[in-house]
């Protein structure tokens, strides 16, 4: 882990601590380390998706993913930084995922995006089933995402953390390790395990074979 990372690291888990103790000013705080990677993430998402821009501007799904981690932390105490990682993740894909059902209903969804079973082209030329095994490997593959970020919101622990990490938050396995407390071969286990239960999640929106 390099030394910034180590900073903000040590930063949230003082931030958590004084959370949990009631500390008024925590919240704001945590909600400032969450900022960047909130606004990077909604900014690669509507990248992917040129659709949206006619109906949502990349700052409206920012402004309500901040404003869920807010209200949620109100509520919930993350014992850690992972945890809250995770938590601002949740908030980030359930932003999207209501982003899809307000402006793509099911019947209104199949007609702007095709077959739902489509693949659409990836940077890597890869589709869902063989993507390489790496934190490189991207859901823009799928023409439905809102269902992929759906069932990433269904995954078990402790496959969601790292799900969440490695892709919501774009970390380095090693970085990830760290956070998690297990070895960087563990955090690949999990890595590829999430994987395979997504795949199994979702495929009735992959292409038939």
């Amino acid at each position: 882990m390099s030394s910034a990372a180590a900073s903000t690291t040590l930063l949230i888990q003082q931030c958590l601590a004084r959370l949990g103790a009631q500390d008024p000013a925590a919240r704001a705080e945590l909600l400032g380390h969450a900022r960047r990677r909130l606004g990077l993430l909604a900014q690669r998402m509507f990248a992917s998706y040129p659709i949206l821009h006619r109906r949502e501007e990349v700052v409206d799904v920012f402004q309500e993913a901040m404003t869920r981690l807010w209200k949620s932390l109100e509520e919930v105490r993350p014992d850690s930084v992972a945890g809250f990682m995770g938590l601002a993740a949740l908030q980030i894909r359930r932003a999207l995922c209501d982003l899809a059902r307000d402006h793509f209903g099911r019947e209104h969804g199949v007609r702007e995006f095709g077959d739902r079973r489509a693949v659409v082209s990836g940077t890597n030329g890869h589709t869902f089933e063989h993507q390489p095994a790496d934190s490189t490997w991207r859901p823009e593959e799928l023409a439905c995402w809102s269902e992929f970020h759906a069932a990433a919101d269904r995954l078990p622990e402790p496959e969601r953390t790292a799900f969440d990490l490695l892709y919501y938050h774009e970390l380095p396995q090693a970085e990830v390790a760290g956070l998690m407390n297990v070895s960087e071969r563990q955090v690949r286990r999990y890595w590829q395990s999430a994987r395979r239960q997504l795949h199994r999640m979702l495929e009735g929106f992959l292409p038939r074979t």
